[in-house]
């Protein structure tokens, strides 16, 4: 399901948007340092608060955008990271409920999904998130499905060979 193509873009969108995130905060510590440097030189008494103005707005613009934007691409790549290289547990049974409805998890929105391992009382339910950003699986729910997992998290999913 994850390759390492798969990595590579998510290892590219990080760069950008982290890039994109500092542009404020360099624009804005390097206008300050200017504005430190002419106040110091002229020996101006109210340089210094627009120094002090420019040092905050500068910080506060890379927290904001690397929060609300650069985050989650972070928390996407380390999901397929740990989906390549993580350990992993397979699990075979019969999937009950796949959820169409999302959830977050973990930064990562998801959609659960439900596989009985076999003797279709509740306490042999397990739940597992499917990643949004892949297509459902072909699936219907009653088939007997092979889950491979890390953590809850889905690696891959194939339909089980009957034994």
């Amino acid at each position: 399901m994850y390759t390492p193509e798969d990595e590579a873009q998510a290892r590219r969108i990080w760069r950008r948007r982290l890039l994109i995130s500092l542009a404020p905060a360099a624009a804005g510590l390097g206008l300050g340092v200017g504005l430190f440097v002419a106040g110091c030189a002229l020996r101006s008494d109210t340089l210094w608060m627009a120094t002090a103005a420019l040092t905050v707005l500068g910080g506060g613009a890379f927290l904001f955008l690397f929060g609300v934007w650069a985050r989650p691409a972070l928390d996407y790549l380390r999901h397929v990271r740990r989906m390549l290289h993580g350990r992993r547990r397979e699990t075979v049974g019969v999937m009950t409920r796949f959820a169409p409805e999302l959830c977050e998890r973990d930064g990562i929105w998801c959609h659960a999904m439900m596989v009985n391992l076999g003797s279709g009382e509740a306490e042999d339910d397990r739940l597992f998130y499917y990643d949004d950003e892949k297509p459902a699986p072909p699936m219907p729910v009653g088939t007997r499905v092979r889950v491979v997992s890390n953590d809850k998290m889905v690696c891959g999913i194939w339909e089980a060979q009957e034994a």
